[in-house]
C-alpha cells in the first residue's frame, strides 16, 4: 500500500515538474509586447547634441576656486579617475588642489530659498548680517554670475554612477546676492543677477541626464521668476532691463516642458545599474539562492518591461496636452505588466520593475511642476507686455488684450483679488492652499520700495 502511494505521489511530482519546466520555457520564449520593444527603442536613442557649451564642468568646479580655463580639463581628470574607480565613489578630487570656497557663516542668517517669494523682505530684515555674510561669499558670486554663458548640461560621467552630480545647493547664494544688491539699491546688478539665474535654471529644466536635474531647474526657475516680479513691482516703469531679461524669462517650448529628456536620463541610469549588477555576478554563484536569483532574471526582458514607466514623457499623448496646457493625469502613465506570462521566467526582473519607475502619481506631480513654472513664465511675460502697454483700463480687460499666447487656454490669468497683481490656477498644489498662483504687476508697488541702504558688501 505504502510502495503504492510512493510511486503514485512520485508520478504526481514527476508530472509538475515537467509542467513546470514547459511553464518556464513557454514563459522565457514568450514575446516581448511591441509598446515594450517601442518604448525601449525610443528610450535608447542618443542624446541630442549640445545646444551650446555645457554648464556641467563650471558647476563641477563651483566649490572650488579653480580659474576657468582649468576646469574642463579638471573634469576630465575626474572622469578618467572614476572610469578606474567603483561606483558611487566620492568625487570631485581634481578640483580639490584649489582653494575650497568659504561656507556660508554658521553664524548668518539663512540664505534665501527657491521656494520661498519674500527673499527681498527676508534680506532687508538684516541686511548689515547678509551683507556680512556675502562678503565672504564674492568669489562664488563671482562664478555664479559667469553661468549665463552655457547653453546646455550633460554629465560626462557613466550613467549610474550616482555620485557624480555638481553642488547645486551652491546657486541659491546667487538669489540672496541678488536681493541684497536690490536692497541695497543696485538695481540693475540685481537685475541682471536675477536674469543670469533664470538662464542658469531654464539649462537644468531641459537637461537629460537625470530627472533630479531637472526638478532643480524648475525650482530655481520658480524662485528667480518670483524674486524678479518683486523687483518689477518696487521700480518705475519705465527702468530700463538688463538685455538677457527678456529670453531668460520667455514662455517656454513645449520639449522643454515635458520630462522626455529626464525620463530617457533616468532610464540609462537605471538600465546601466542593472547592467552592473549582471556583471557583477561571479561565475559561479556563492549559493542556490543566488544562481536561482540569476535564473530568474532577464536583462533585456526587465528594461522592457520597464521602458514603457520612462518612454511616456516621450509620446504624442503629452505633447498633445501641454500644448493645450491640460493638467496630466495619472492614467497616462503605464504600470508595468508584472502580471504576464513572462514574468514566470523572469521574476526577479518583474520584482525590479514593480519598484523601478516613479509610480504614476509621482511623475505625473512632476510633470505638472514643469507644467506650472511653463504657466509662471507666461504670466511673467504677461507681466513684461502690461508694463510695456500701459493703459489706464480695468486689469480685467487689459488681460483680455493679451497675446493670445500669454493669456492661457486652460487656465487663463485672472486679476488677484487687491487688482494689482495676476493669478492662475496650479496644477502641482504646494503651499499655496487655494491652488492659485500669484505675481504683483511691474510698478504696483513703488510706494514700499526704500531709499538705497547704507550698508555695502
Amino acid at each position: 500500500m505504502l510502495a503504492k502511494f510512493l510511486k503514485a505521489a512520485l508520478l504526481w511530482v514527476s508530472a509538475l515538474i515537467v509542467l513546470l519546466l514547459i511553464a518556464f520555457a513557454i514563459s522565457a520564449h514568450w514575446p516581448i509586447p511591441a509598446a515594450q520593444r517601442q518604448a525601449l527603442a525610443q528610450l535608447r536613442q542618443p542624446p541630442p547634441p549640445l545646444r551650446g557649451p555645457n554648464l556641467f564642468a563650471a558647476l563641477w568646479a563651483l566649490p572650488y576656486a579653480v580659474p576657468p580655463a582649468q576646469q574642463q580639463v579638471l573634469l576630465a581628470q575626474d572622469v578618467q579617475r572614476a572610469g578606474r574607480s567603483p561606483a558611487g565613489m566620492p568625487l570631485p578630487g581634481a578640483a580639490a588642489r584649489y582653494p575650497r570656497q568659504p561656507a556660508w557663516p554658521a553664524k548668518a542668517p539663512a540664505l534665501c530659498n527657491w521656494s520661498d517669494a519674500n527673499c527681498l523682505e527676508q534680506v532687508r530684515a538684516q541686511p548689515q548680517a547678509y551683507a556680512d555674510a556675502l562678503a565672504t561669499q564674492a568669489a562664488l558670486l563671482a562664478q555664479l554670475r559667469s553661468l549665463g554663458a552655457y547653453g546646455d548640461y550633460r554629465s560626462p560621467f557613466p550613467p549610474g554612477d550616482g555620485a557624480a552630480l555638481p553642488a547645486v545647493g551652491l546657486l541659491k547664494v546667487s538669489m540672496t546676492g541678488n536681493a541684497l544688491d536690490f536692497a541695497q539699491g543696485r538695481s540693475d546688478a540685481a537685475l541682471s543677477g536675477v536674469c543670469t539665474d533664470a538662464q542658469v535654471a531654464r539649462v537644468l529644466l531641459r537637461s537629460g541626464d537625470n530627472l533630479i536635474m531637472p526638478l532643480i531647474g524648475v525650482a530655481m526657475l520658480h524662485g528667480s521668476a518670483q524674486e524678479f516680479a518683486a523687483m518689477l513691482a518696487e521700480l518705475p516703469a519705465q527702468h530700463p532691463l538688463p538685455a538677457h531679461c527678456a529670453a531668460a524669462f520667455a514662455p517656454l517650448p513645449v520639449d522643454d516642458v515635458r520630462l522626455c529628456n529626464a525620463m530617457q536620463g533616468e532610464a540609462h541610469m537605471v538600465f546601466a545599474m542593472l547592467q552592473q549588477s549582471v556583471d557583477a555576478q561571479p561565475a559561479a554563484s556563492p549559493s542556490w539562492s543566488d544562481e536561482l536569483s540569476v535564473r530568474l532574471f532577464d536583462l533585456e526582458r526587465t528594461q522592457a518591461l520597464m521602458a514603457p514607466g520612462y518612454a511616456w514623457a516621450c509620446g504624442e499623448p503629452l505633447r498633445a496636452l501641454l500644448e493645450r496646457d491640460l493638467p496630466v493625469p495619472q492614467t497616462l502613465i503605464p504600470a508595468p505588466d508584472t502580471a504576464s506570462v513572462a514574468c514566470l521566467a523572469n521574476a526577479a526582473g518583474c520584482v525590479l520593475a514593480s519598484v523601478g519607475p516613479a509610480s504614476a502619481a509621482t511623475a505625473a506631480i512632476h510633470q505638472r511642476k514643469l507644467q506650472d513654472v511653463a504657466a509662471e513664465l507666461r504670466a511673467v511675460s504677461a507681466v513684461l507686455w502690461l508694463r510695456a502697454h500701459p493703459s489706464a483700463q480695468p486689469l480685467a480687460q487689459r488681460i483680455a488684450e493679451l497675446p493670445s499666447a500669454l493669456r492661457g487656454q486652460s487656465r487663463p490669468i485672472q486679476p488677484s483679488a487687491d487688482g494689482l497683481g495676476l493669478q492662475w490656477q496650479r496644477y502641482a498644489r504646494g503651499e499655496q492652499i487655494d491652488g492659485m498662483a500669484h505675481l504683483p504687476l511691474a510698478a504696483s508697488r513703488t510706494s514700499v520700495m526704500p531709499a538705497a541702504a547704507s550698508v555695502d558688501r
